[in-house]
């Protein structure tokens, strides 16, 4: 009789502990499915750009890495004209000469908006797969373009948000330049304020 009932117990255990292995190794491996899925799930790109050669460069980059079903974004945002125009207020001039300066100021932003658009455009097109959903938009005017740019990951629920950086100063002029132009900062803020990851991509320099 206790023979019988060790056989029994002995036969549940056995069960108990196959199905124990089983579910384990299905566990593993909807995990393991998971984390692929993750890793290799299509990724919304925010590239932040302002008309210069960094920021083109990080589109070009960002258009060269990112797989077909990925989303990119090139975002502009200018600079507010009445920023400028508070600046001109501290020279003496009559309302006319204000007026053409604003005048003036306008359609030079507007032509310059237009040719970011159409650079950023034109990226795209030679780098980017065929047939993506990238595109350039110029948000509306800032007088901190870069906070606003942080915002923009918030609205396009960017999974990364690409910038571009002069990288490494090779000598004491750039180092000088560099420094009264402040380059690197939006790179800097972008990395301690995105709520994404941030990709900085280098310009490169001849060694």
């Amino acid at each position: 009789m206790l023979s019988l009932i060790s056989r029994h117990t002995s036969r549940i255990m056995i069960t108990a502990s196959q199905t124990a292995t089983h579910n384990q190794q299905l566990y593993r491996g909807l995990y393991r499915a998971s984390a692929i899925y993750t890793s290799q799930r299509y990724k919304t790109y925010l590239v932040g750009v302002d008309g210069s050669e960094y920021g083109y460069n990080a589109l070009r980059t960002t258009c060269k890495g990112a797989n077909k079903c990925d989303k990119i974004v090139a975002m502009y945002f200018p600079t507010s004209i009445a920023l400028y125009m508070e600046r001109c207020a501290t020279f003496r001039l009559s309302d006319n000469q204000i007026d053409a300066m604003k005048s003036d100021l306008m359609e030079a932003q507007t032509k310059n908006n237009e040719e970011i658009e159409a650079k950023c455009e034109q990226i795209i097109k030679e780098y980017a797969p065929p047939h993506m959903n990238a595109y350039c938009k110029i948000g509306k005017e800032s007088f901190v373009p870069r906070d606003d740019l942080i915002k923009a990951c918030y609205e396009k629920k960017a999974d990364i948000l690409c910038v571009g950086s002069k990288g490494l100063s090779h000598s004491v002029a750039e180092k000088v330049t560099d420094t009264l132009r402040k380059t690197g900062g939006l790179a800097d803020f972008a990395v301690h304020h995105a709520p994404c990851d941030v990709m900085v991509i280098k310009s490169e320099h001849e060694y």
